[in-house]
C-alpha cells in the first residue's frame, strides 16, 4: 500500500532503508515512496500485482506490473539507454550525428 503521507516513508527510510540496521541485518533494504514518487498512469492500482511465495515466506506484497515500471524506467533513462543502444549497433558517423555525451 502506497501511503499518502511523505511523513510515512520517511518513517520506511529511517526504519529500514538503505544503510539501516535491517539492511546490515538481513542484506536488503526498503524505499519508501509515497504518491508523489512517481507519475503513474489512470488506474495503476487496479493492476497492482501480488507478490507471494516461498521467497517471500508467505507475506503478501503489491507490486507495479512490468509494463507500468518498464515505462517509467524509460521515461527517467530513456534518453541515455536510446545512445547507448545507437552507441552499440551503429557507425561511428551516425554516432556523432545523433548520439550526443549524457
Amino acid at each position: 500500500m502506497v501511503p499518502e503521507s511523505e511523513d510515512k516513508a520517511e518513517v520506511i527510510e529511517a526504519v529500514i532503508g538503505e544503510l539501516s540496521s535491517f539492511h546490515d541485518t538481513f542484506g536488503y533494504y526498503a524505499q519508501g515512496v509515497d504518491h508523489t514518487t512517481s507519475k503513474l498512469p489512470e488506474g495503476w492500482e487496479n493492476r497492482l500485482i501480488e507478490i507471494c511465495n516461498s521467497n517471500t515466506k508467505g507475506i503478501s506484497g503489491l507490486c507495479l506490473e512490468f509494463m507500468i515500471l518498464s515505462y517509467q524506467n524509460y521515461m527517467r533513462h530513456g534518453k541515455r539507454i536510446l545512445n547507448s543502444l545507437m552507441r552499440q549497433y551503429f557507425s561511428d558517423s551516425y554516432q556523432k550525428i545523433f548520439c550526443q555525451s549524457d
